[in-house]
């Protein structure tokens, strides 16, 4: 699970990521990183996510007035910078790996989305890529 996140002051883009190696995400997973992102960021919190229903299960789980979430519609991963962070990860950085497992897989991962987080060029062009109608402010590289 990741978010990329734009500051609307300094323009600056960041990358939270949580992963799991045992199971899937679920409502209380979801839950748990909206909370972390209360806890990051200062301010109003625009969450912009697709209609899975594990999404809007805990959307009404955290009541915050700082939190608003939008819905993407039916079918539109390329509006999704985060689908940029996996679609980067899954055909150029793991494009020839095989993990014999999933800790193998996660011990690779991890420093791959750390890799992302820290490059704010590459974060510039996953944001860019989804022509949000919300790009127009200025990414700070």
């Amino acid at each position: 699970m990741a978010a990329l996140s734009l500051s609307p002051r300094r323009g600056r883009l960041g990358l939270l990521f949580r992963t799991r190696q045992d199971g899937y995400f679920q409502t209380e997973h979801v839950v748990a990183f909206l909370r972390d992102l209360h806890y990051h960021f200062r301010g109003r919190i625009i969450v912009v996510w697709d209609g899975w229903k594990v999404h809007q299960a805990a959307a009404k789980l955290v009541r915050s007035k700082r939190l608003e979430t939008v819905t993407l519609p039916g079918y539109a991963p390329e509006l999704n910078p985060v689908e940029h962070v996996w679609n980067r990860l899954k055909w150029a950085d793991l494009a020839n790996a095989a993990p014999v497992d999933s800790d193998e897989l996660h011990r690779q991962l991890q420093p791959l989305l750390q890799q992302t987080a820290d490059s704010a060029q590459r974060l510039a062009s996953f944001w860019k890529g989804a022509r949000l109608p919300i790009q127009k402010a200025k990414l700070k590289r």
